[in-house]
């Protein structure tokens, strides 16, 4: 019982952490301006859809081999831009 208790625990500790690290990483691109949003591929107003779309599309699932993968949020966070993104 303690150890499943201990499961829980860790488990919601790592959901926190992870939606603190999207927060961070959302504050982040948002301080940044117009131009170095466009330098990485981006539009002010896909960074919500950059930080915070669905975990396992974040961690490479569904991603195609073929586009760039920067990461961020500790490593589970690739995101991909086409050509063309956000314009």
């Amino acid at each position: 019982m303690l150890s499943y208790l201990r499961k829980v625990v860790r488990s919601w500790q790592e959901r926190l952490e992870a939606k603190l690290e999207q927060h961070r990483a959302y504050r982040e691109l948002a301080s940044l301006d117009d131009r170095s949003l466009a330098d990485i591929g981006i539009t002010r107003a896909a960074i919500p859809y950059v930080v915070f779309r669905r975990r396992d599309t974040e961690c490479g699932r569904g991603i195609r081999k073929d586009k760039k993968l920067p990461v961020a949020n500790g490593g589970c966070n690739p995101v991909a831009f086409g050509e063309g993104h956000g314009k």
